[in-house]
């Protein structure tokens, strides 16, 4: 008897159906019946009545669903012990971070509930050079700087659209793309060149030849949003990683052009502590298996 019999068992005893569970459990139809099927033979029992294609407990069954709740609970509590163990003599981690990043607090949230005894701390930064010299962990969008000093290893995590924000107010907000053209003379608010993405952003600007009509600069994202929505201009946003005003920001892209910028984690030790390792192969891993990298449509 293997452990996922189990956890199979269980969940269709909960669904009452093999295409639900199935579902639930990401597992194709014919596998879950097999191991249903398995599992029986082992027992030597029918576990389920079968009623058209609702799949009813038994009297052998409820027996059976008892001990394996029991099971099932007992690993569980096993390893939140040991992850417990293992935490107590973990060090806390010291993230510093760019700008504001709302796929952050998903990844701080679900890194927390399985390690719930790691202390971590957020600083942020304007640019790669003036990390906090207490920070063992970086998240930038700086491609020079990756493999350089502070950095020792790096890893990108996503790739993510830069795409023009603006008012829901503005005339051009009901275009489906907008002409590079029509923006010259528009007002932009852009990041201070201190921040990697201000700089970033005025790169990207120089390769398209198109020159900005800047009429604010600031350090913070929250503001450019602000004034964005209430029209005082135009931003690039990165589509992923900063979230517009939905109500009054509508994010569009110039026609016939597209803007990647990534996202890195970098490590600024070459003998990280086991948290600091611990978080960025997580991170690794979050990103990897749970964002969608390439939005295909605009906000609108």
């Amino acid at each position: 008897m293997e452990l996922y019999q189990l956890i199979y068992f269980r969940k269709i005893a909960e669904s009452e159906n093999i295409t639900k569970a199935s579902a639930d459990l990401n597992v194709s139809q014919p596998s879950l019946s097999r191991s249903l099927k398995n599992l029986e033979m082992e027992l030597g029992v029918q576990l389920f009545n079968r009623e058209g294609k609702r799949l009813l407990l038994n009297e052998n069954g409820i027996s059976f669903l008892g001990y394996t709740n029991h099971i099932l609970d007992t690993i569980d509590e096993a390893k939140e012990k040991m992850k417990q163990q293992a935490s107590v003599f973990l060090p806390p981690i010291h993230i510093a971070m760019i700008h504001d990043n709302r796929l952050l607090p998903q990844l701080i949230a679900a890194f927390h509930r399985s390690y719930p005894h790691i202390h971590i701390n957020l600083h942020h930064f304007s640019s790669p050079a003036k990390v906090p010299t207490e920070c063992t962990l970086v998240l930038h969008a700086s491609e020079e700087m990756v493999g350089s000093s502070p950095f020792c290893k790096s890893s990108k995590l996503l790739t993510e659209e830069c795409m023009i924000g603006l008012s829901r107010e503005h005339p051009m907000a009901e275009l489906e793309n907008l002409d590079l053209q029509a923006l010259t003379g528009e007002p932009f608010i852009v990041l201070s060149q201190e921040n990697s993405f201000g700089e970033f952003s005025r790169g990207f600007f120089h390769i398209l030849g198109f020159q900005p009509k800047i009429i604010m600069e600031c350090d913070s994202q929250v503001m450019i949003d602000s004034l964005v929505a209430r029209n005082a201009g135009l931003a690039l946003y990165p589509s992923q990683t900063w979230e517009p005003a939905k109500e009054q920001v509508v994010l569009k892209r110039i026609y016939q052009h597209r803007l990647y910028q990534p996202l890195y984690i970098s490590c600024t030790s070459a003998m990280p502590d086991p948290s600091t390792e611990l978080f960025y192969v997580y991170a690794e891993a979050f990103f990897k298996n749970g964002t969608d990298l390439y939005p295909d449509v605009s906000s609108s």
